[in-house]
């Protein structure tokens, strides 16, 4: 049912994480954070003890990396044809191979703009000819991932003297560049599927005028508060 406070609302989610939380304003407290173990694997699930708005106290759970690394990278490798450059690879987790963007963990130490370089020429062999420009970022799976993922845009071409050599826990089988509107199509006809992928092509929208990539700087603003301040430790 819809009311004119709910008419009035502005849309929009919040830009900054709630640490440990506020039970004042309806959120869930962590009362004692899961602890990551940093001689442990890349990836952990943590156990919080919370405190819900109402009182009652219980465990939820989050997938993290280390609270010590900023949160990891997705680019958007546009060619000199305009073209945006696709990997090939099989995932493990859902068990299948699949086209998307090149992406990375950052890690401890790294800044996600040195991780944007590095990914580049691991994945395809490419590197920067521009600055990155900023997609904003994606929250990718709001009920236990922690990780607020990068994305940026960036002009790449192959690198002259160096190839690509993906990680060896990586099964990357070669690369594609493909128009913008052609992978519209195969995002919303599902021919792609991966998440990351479908919401940088999404934010690119604006930015491709009869297949040519074009910054419009109405969005810029947009996205540049789209920006979430280093994440607190949890621990």
């Amino acid at each position: 049912m819809s009311t004119k406070a709910d008419r009035n609302t502005h849309i929009a989610d919040d830009k900054q994480r709630s640490y440990p939380g506020s039970l004042s304003n309806g959120e869930i407290v962590i009362v004692k954070a899961g602890t990551f173990d940093e001689d442990g694997t890349h990836i952990q699930l943590l156990e919080d003890e919370v405190e819900f708005p109402n009182g009652n106290r219980g465990k939820l759970v989050r997938i993290t990396r280390s609270p010590k690394a900023d949160d990891g990278v997705v680019i958007v490798p546009i060619t000199a044809d305009d073209e945006i450059v696709l990997v090939r690879q099989f995932r493990h987790a859902p068990r299948i191979w699949t086209w998307e963007l090149p992406r990375g963990a950052t890690e401890v130490g790294s800044s996600p703009g040195s991780t944007l370089h590095a990914e580049l020429l691991q994945e395809i062999g490419y590197q920067p000819i521009d600055a990155p420009f900023s997609l904003g970022r994606v929250i990718v799976e709001s009920g236990t991932m922690h990780e607020i993922p990068y994305i940026y845009a960036v002009r790449a071409r192959p690198h002259p003297t160096q190839r690509a050599t993906p990680d060896p826990k990586e099964r990357i089988a070669g690369h594609k560049a493909v128009p913008y509107d052609e992978l519209c199509n195969l995002c919303i006809t599902g021919a792609l599927n991966d998440s990351l992928t479908l919401a940088a092509v999404l934010r690119l929208w604006p930015h491709f005028k009869d297949g040519r990539f074009e910054i419009d700087q109405r969005f810029i603003h947009k996205y540049s508060s789209f920006e979430y301040r280093a994440r607190p430790s949890p621990g």
